[in-house]
């Protein structure tokens, strides 16, 4: 018989980061000058240009995990420069944004993500990650210890192509195949919920917004009662 799956967003939807970039740039510049003051709300703009979900309609082919964090660190530099910060502090910050971001000490696994997972696991259900995020998304995965409930982790950031592109969808559910994709779940209506119903998915948007009027919950804790088992079909 043919597995059923469903697809879930990474950040905001089981997991987030504390600050996100912005943040995390912030930490790394105070991180080699304690008295480096600016906000992460002032670094942000810098960050947003060169971050490829706000472009999703570009697809992009980096050949490496250095080659997709590049861009972030000449923008990383050209912020703290125009901040204050010293050429060779500016430089040194920026080089350590990866790790900085990546620091599992700034990321919290959201209340009743691995209870959720568990949940519909033992519904029949399989589980993969489609995320608007950089390609280190596995190592974040595993370290928050929920790598065991999901079969495949996508990250855009290695796929190419950026939620809710119609390519980004359309490779996954080809590398899923023979299984069936059934949901998308997670917290942004245009990436997740838009680009999801466009693959002939169905969805679940996660979190408060309140002009969306599909199917939604306000936590983790509720997707279970929304999805009951997948129904069994031949392959």
């Amino acid at each position: 018989m043919a597995s059923h799956y469903i697809l879930w967003d990474f950040e905001g939807t089981l997991a987030r980061r504390r600050g996100r970039f912005a943040e995390a740039l912030r930490t790394s510049a105070m991180s080699v000058d304690p008295n480096f003051e600016t906000s992460s709300d002032d670094l942000k703009p810098y960050l947003s240009t060169v971050l490829p979900w706000n472009s999703p309609d570009r697809g992009h082919h980096f050949t490496t995990q250095e080659a997709w964090w590049a861009p972030l660190r000449s923008a990383s530099m050209q912020a703290l420069l125009a901040h204050g910060l010293r050429v060779d502090l500016a430089e040194q910050a920026s080089a350590n944004l990866r790790m900085t971001y990546l620091n599992l000490a700034y990321w919290d696994l959201l209340p009743h993500a691995a209870e959720t997972l568990q949940r519909l696991s033992v519904r029949g259900w399989r589980h993969a990650i489609l995320s608007n995020f950089a390609p280190d998304l596995q190592q974040i995965v595993e370290g928050l210890g929920i790598a065991g409930s999901f079969d495949r982790i996508f990250s855009s950031g290695s796929l190419g192509h950026e939620k809710p592109s119609p390519d980004s969808f359309s490779r996954v559910v080809a590398e899923l195949a023979p299984a069936q994709v059934v949901w998308m779940i997670g917290d942004n209506v245009k990436a997740d919920i838009e680009g999801g119903k466009a693959a002939g998915l169905s969805t679940i948007l996660i979190g408060e917004e309140q002009s969306y009027d599909g199917l939604s919950v306000t936590q983790l804790g509720e997707v279970p009662d929304l999805i009951g088992q997948p129904k069994l079909t031949s392959q």
